[in-house]
């Protein structure tokens, strides 16, 4: 029995009775949740999926009962995002190799428009019978199983080690779904050293708003019921109002991206500063670059919390790096550090030639240790670029992830994130960071919200222009480049500032660059700009 299976099973037998989940308007206690995966897994340890299992699930007991599932099998667990399009569907599935499929009853609907999609042969599982032309495919009920003469329950033994815990697909700049297998040994080790650096108990009530194909939502899952505690899944409307939804289940434990934030409080306008949430002990923030201003007037909202900006890409297991926030010393930044490697953790800054730089320079963040993921799922080629073996100064070489960060180390170690290698542009003969124009442009404007967009672009890609779209503070858009025209270097002075009510937000919650150029076409295609 794998380590993180004995964790799991330990919490559900110490806790048996306490709530592990509230989720559709209801709690579900340990007992309650882990019966059902427990069942459900002992079905998948005898079909023996190979190349994992595919859920398709919503945020209810039936959804989370099926991911615990997959981990208590040993079966890799493969999330699908139901709001995804069908062809990016049917592309992941077809790159995962999977051929196990477990669907949440809520979701029969959206599979019935999946499946036309779908060339490769799926055994379809669902703890309910769905009325499904299955064409080529196969739904198995729990009734069916039973009758195939599969028990409740087994003692059998989990898939093999080198299988991966979770296969989590991204999309790279192409659009093109990659694959990050991240194993058992990489999970564990990320799971100790958040366990180590944090005193989660049962008595903790976690947030899970993350998406289940965004990978920190394992985090959400995982290090609540390897502690304990109660997860608290936030529907639809209760990310909207996420504010409200933490002060309504005193919420212990919150874990966003800043953006969460950031839209409640264009939400909420001034009654953002009216609110308080006094039980929150821990806030985690990762994802995105987080402002100086919107930590301090979280830690404002939320006087007795410990404020946490986490770093990490999904092929580094979650987190990789972490900054506490501290309102004297950051008050003076715009953007928070994001700190120094925790556990094992190590990191090197790098130049073009992947030779160490010195501190205080800027330059590409490449990550090392044994949460680093080992390439990406049946693909050499982009492996090859993004995982490399790199000679460290005193070091043995060792394979380290090149993240397409940038970044510079400050005296004290501390790591400063200056944005994308692929958000760098090159305007008006200068090459520049978009961070860095909105990074300044906050400074001189006094506005916290800020991002800049390339455009119009020409014909062979090149940057003919920018517009700074921000969240309204009462500066008009005349106002802000005017601002911007008295104390930035022409390059950096954006053509058009664009007063938003809101930022449009991914899948995974973070400001969407790609719908604010659709917003920036849309404006040329009404003469606006």
């Amino acid at each position: 029995m794998s380590e993180l299976i004995q964790a799991l099973r330990l919490c559900a037998q110490r806790y048996a009775e306490r709530p592990a989940l509230w989720a559709s308007s209801r709690h579900y206690s340990y007992s309650d949740l882990f019966s059902s995966a427990e069942s459900t897994a002992s079905r998948l340890q005898r079909m023996q999926p190979e190349n994992g299992v595919l859920v398709l699930a919503k945020k209810s007991f039936e959804g989370f009962s099926a991911i615990l599932a997959c981990f208590l099998s040993g079966a890799t667990y493969i999330p699908l995002n139901d709001s995804f399009p069908d062809s990016k569907l049917a592309s992941i599935v077809q790159r995962s190799g999977s051929t196990m499929l477990l669907v949440d009853p809520e979701c029969a609907d959206r599979l019935k428009s999946l499946l036309p999609h779908i060339d490769t042969q799926l055994k379809i599982m669902c703890s309910e019978h769905i009325e499904l032309d299955t064409g080529n495919h196969s739904l198995i009920t729990r009734s069916s199983l039973s009758a195939a003469g599969f028990p409740s329950h087994s003692g059998s033994g989990p898939a093999p080690e080198a299988s991966p815990a979770y296969l989590m697909f991204t999309s790279g700049s192409t659009g093109q779904p990659k694959g990050v297998p991240v194993s058992e040994q990489n999970l564990l080790s990320y799971l100790n050293h958040i366990h180590r650096l944090y005193d989660f108990n049962e008595y903790d009530r976690h947030s899970q708003f993350f998406e289940f194909t965004f990978d920190l939502s394992i985090h959400d899952l995982l290090v609540c019921w390897t502690s304990g505690g109660c997860l608290y899944a936030a529907d639809e409307f209760a990310r909207l109002m996420p504010i409200h939804f933490a002060r309504k289940h005193r919420l212990t434990v919150w874990f966003s991206v800043p953006s969460l934030i950031s839209h409640a409080q264009a939400v909420l306008k001034q009654q953002f500063h009216q609110l308080s949430l006094p039980s929150l002990r821990y806030t985690l923030l990762c994802g995105e670059a987080l402002p100086a201003r919107l930590a301090l007037d979280w830690l404002t909202l939320a006087p007795n919390t410990l404020m946490d900006n986490l770093y990490g890409p999904t092929e580094a297991t979650i987190a990789f790096t972490r900054q506490r926030v501290n309102p004297v010393a950051h008050s003076q930044l715009q953007i928070v550090p994001i700190g120094k490697p925790f556990g094992a953790n190590r990191v090197e800054v790098v130049d073009d030639n992947n030779r160490p730089v010195a501190n205080g320079e800027t330059g590409q963040l490449a990550l090392i240790g044994p949460q680093i993921a080992t390439g990406y799922w049946q693909d050499d080629t982009t492996t090859a670029k993004s995982f490399i073996k790199l000679q460290a100064a005193n070091q043995n070489p060792c394979t380290a992830y090149l993240t397409g960060d940038l970044v510079h180390k400050d005296k004290v170690g501390d790591l400063h994130f200056h944005g994308r290698m692929d958000h760098q542009i090159k305007i008006r003969g200068y090459r520049v960071e978009l961070q860095e124009i909105e990074t300044a442009i906050s400074r001189i404007t006094d506005i916290a919200r800020i991002t800049v967009t390339p455009y119009p672009l020409g014909e062979d890609g090149e940057v003919l222009g920018l517009i700074a779209f921000y969240l309204d503070t009462g500066l008009t858009e005349l106002e802000v480049l005017n601002c911007c025209r008295q104390q930035l270097p022409d390059y950096m002075v954006p053509d058009r500032a664009s007063c938003l009510a809101e930022f449009p937000l991914n899948a995974n919650g973070k400001t969407d660059r790609h719908a604010l150029l659709t917003i920036a076409r849309e404006m040329d295609q009404t003469h606006d700009i």
